[in-house]
Parts: structure tokens; sequence; C-alpha cells
């Protein structure tokens, strides 16, 4: 037999598979920026390190006070920056959230989806070995009327 299974939901299945395609994507995006985040972090964590390095070897002998008060205020400009960071990290995080629970309602729809166009396709191959057992049943009859109609001639 030539038939084809068509399921009468493809369209809707494919929106699905839009719909999470874009979900991971946003998620991505999201992620891609707090990894941007966590990178400035760090690099200030660095920073701030070696200028403390750089602050302790100067107060060797005698100690500028021009440099201890520009050393001070790079540390409070660092500060504020590394908590203007972590407020942004906490947005970040919440718009991951956010993203994370759209892909996963994304997913279970697609999902839901998948499962009714098996069960429909399941249930489309038992019609069709149905029809094929029919056919092959309608056959053998036929063949055996042909036979019994052969052996009544030729008696």
């Amino acid at each position: 037999m030539g038939r084809r299974f068509v399921f009468a939901l493809q369209a809707v299945l494919d929106q699905r598979l839009r719909a999470e395609r874009e979900a991971q994507f946003v998620l991505a995006q999201v992620q891609q920026e707090r990894l941007g985040i966590e990178a400035e972090l760090s690099d200030l964590r660095d920073r701030v390190a070696s200028d403390r390095a750089a602050a302790r070897a100067m107060m060797v002998g005698r100690v500028s006070s021009t440099a201890l008060r520009e050393h001070v205020a790079g540390e409070l400009g660092a500060d504020r920056r590394a908590r203007a960071l972590a407020l942004k990290l906490a947005g970040v995080q919440k718009r991951i959230d956010s993203a994370r629970t759209l892909l996963r309602r994304a997913s279970v729809q697609r999902e839901a989806i998948e499962r009714l166009r098996e069960r429909r396709y399941e249930a489309w191959r038992e019609a069709q070995a149905k029809d094929e057992q029919l056919e092959l049943d309608d056959l053998m009859v036929m063949r055996a009327g042909l036979r019994s109609g052969e052996h009544g001639a030729e008696e």
C-alpha cells in the first residue's frame, strides 16, 4: 500500500518546535550576559587584588598621602562597581529563571503534541495493518471460492 501517514496537527508541532528553539535562544542570550557580568566581576576582583598589593608595596618607608587617597578612592570606586554588577547579576539571574520556565513550558507543549502524533501514527499503522489483513482475507476467500468452483466443475 502506498498510503502515507499525514499528521493533521503538523503545523502546530512545527510552531511548538519554533517556540522551543526561540526559548532556547533567549535562555542562551541571557546566560551569555550572565557570563559577561561574571567575567567583569572577576576582572574587577583581580584589579582590586593587584591594586592592594601595589598599595602595600608603597607603604614601605615614607607614605604619600596623595597615593593613599588615590588608592582608597580607587577601592571605593571598585566597590561601587562591584555592587552595581552584583545587582545587575541578580536581575539577570531572575531573567534566566524566567527564561528557563518559558523553555520548560515550551518543551512540555511540544512533547504533548509529539506524543499525540505518536499515538495517531500507531493508530494509523494499526488501521493499515487491519486493512491489509482484510484485503488478504478477501483474496483468500476469493481464491477458495475459485478452487471450489474448479472442483465442482470436474465432478
